[in-house]
């Protein structure tokens, strides 16, 4: 009898340690090797950092919660908002029904961002969902990041993901950046794409929508967009547009209230991405 209540009591812990599993990445923490579901969420309570020459894998499905905080300056002695800082390689691969979420801890505040300083171009992110993210003051080189995903002097690809609900821009760009956004969905946010510095990111089959403005473009910036959708007069903007584009029309997402990005069956951005599929990451 004994054995049996042996035995029920190490199952019953082993069913509670999975299905309550969480990993504390603390400040200052140097993070690499692979993250798996079983060890979600993954929750950042500060600066997490990916060193030059190691690789960080995130595998489908994982969550990844970070600290929130209102002091936006990285030289603060206040400053607390957790981020992921990659100075080696990030691969974030998601699947369509298993998007790797990047978001705040809790319902309130925002976090800081996930800033790509990769000088091999070899990050990816695909599948993902990064929500509640805000700016970072002074993060590198006394320059700002302002993007959930913030690129310096880097050439990552980020295909399939979503960007919402973010308090600046979705993704921001810096200093001779040039990377691949592709088949993504931006959707309200301060910013959808922000061009800085000499950077020339290439959008492809994506979806910029409702954000506050679609772009900020400065500093001799000359980003290409083609295929994608876009609500606002690309014509005001200096990017460059090769008339593939579908201006000012309703993506018809199936419910931005229910937080669905998938594409009604109606929707005008079906069927005319660049390879004759849907444009947006769905």
């Amino acid at each position: 009898m004994r054995t049996k209540t042996y035995c029920l009591f190490f199952a019953l812990f082993f069913i509670s340690s999975s299905l309550f599993g969480q990993t504390i990445i603390k400040d200052k923490s140097y993070v690499s090797g692979t993250w798996k579901k079983s060890g979600s969420p993954y929750i950042i309570e500060g600066e997490a950092i990916v060193a030059i020459g190691k690789t960080l894998k995130i595998k489908p499905g994982v969550v990844i919660q970070f600290k929130t905080g209102d002091v936006r300056d990285y030289t603060s002695m206040s400053f607390s908002s957790g981020f992921l800082r990659v100075n080696g390689t990030l691969t974030a691969k998601g699947k369509a029904k298993k998007m790797i979420l990047f978001r705040r801890k809790g319902s309130r505040g925002s976090w800081g961002c996930i800033q790509i300083n990769d000088k091999t171009n070899k990050s990816v992110l695909s599948y993902c969902k990064v929500m509640h993210s805000h700016y970072i003051k002074n993060i590198v080189e006394d320059d700002n990041a302002t993007g959930a995903i913030s690129v310096y002097k880097s050439s990552p690809e980020i295909k399939n993901c979503v960007l919402v609900k973010n308090f600046w821009a979705a993704i921001n760009c810096k200093e001779n950046s040039a990377p691949l956004i592709k088949n993504s969905t931006i959707v309200g946010n301060r910013y959808g794409i922000e061009c800085n510095s000499k950077s020339d990111p290439k959008i492809e089959n994506t979806i910029v929508w409702r954000n506050k403005a679609a772009f900020y473009i400065n500093n001799k910036s000359n980003p290409t967009i083609t295929h994608s959708l876009v609500d606002e007069d690309l014509s005001e903007h200096d990017l460059i547009d090769d008339g593939t584009n579908i201006v000012d029309e309703n993506p018809l997402f199936i419910s931005v209230k229910a937080d669905n990005y998938e594409l009604r069956k109606n929707s005008p951005c079906r069927g005319k991405a660049s390879n004759g599929r849907n444009i947006g990451a769905f």
